[in-house]
């Protein structure tokens, strides 16, 4: 499963599939989307049902371009919150 912002939409490149092979994806990237949207996602079902093998999470560079004052280390520490 992708998630995460503009980077991650679209389609697969061969890297990925070098990697994953014939993994089925379910891409969920939103363009524009920043960290504190995507978390949010997460804790209110977003992924509800899902039982992803590999996850490819790409957050918070919307957070660093169009929110300079929460920037990246402020979306790194927000995810690294969620998951530890």
């Amino acid at each position: 499963m992708w998630w995460g912002s503009v980077l991650d939409r679209g389609s697969l490149n061969s890297a990925w599939r070098e990697v994953f092979g014939e993994l089925k994806v379910i891409n969920i990237g939103i363009g524009g989307d920043k960290a504190q949207n995507v978390l949010w996602r997460l804790d209110h079902g977003g992924v509800a049902g899902l039982q992803p093998r590999v996850i490819v999470l790409m957050i918070g560079n919307n957070n660093m371009f169009f929110v300079p004052e929460t920037g990246v280390e402020a979306a790194a520490a927000g995810v690294q919150g969620e998951f530890r």
